[in-house]
């Protein structure tokens, strides 16, 4: 196999791993999400759906949910499991690089 045909389906592994270790025995729908030039395109799907769905959504500017949901719908009134928290840092937005993310919040948040 070529490697310019091994990175897609790589890349479709890989997603689909980590789609599948974070919703592990998750119950409720989960959101995909894609941005396709000035549009925002997003579906619901269950876990057991994932494996079949996932290589339509690989590329750029793809996420998905990382709660689940009661109903198809991606809104805080429907939330159904909380899975991860985390904090989206958007450094570039002030022109900072990792340096200032590690030394500043990282560190910060030890103390």
């Amino acid at each position: 196999m070529s490697e310019s045909t091994s990175l897609p389906v790589l890349a479709e592994e890989q997603a689909l791993e980590h789609i599948l270790r974070h919703h592990a025995g998750a119950d409720g729908w989960i959101a995909l999400s894609k941005r396709e030039g000035d549009r925002y395109r997003q579906y619901h799907y269950r876990v057991d759906q994932l494996a079949e769905v996932v290589p339509e959504w690989l590329g750029t500017d793809v996420y998905f949910s990382q709660n689940t949901f009661y109903r198809p719908a991606r809104k805080i009134e429907h939330i159904r499991q909380l899975r991860s928290l985390y904090v989206d840092v958007d450094c570039y937005l002030l022109n900072k690089v990792d340096p200032f993310v590690k030394t500043r919040f990282l560190t910060s948040s030890l103390t």
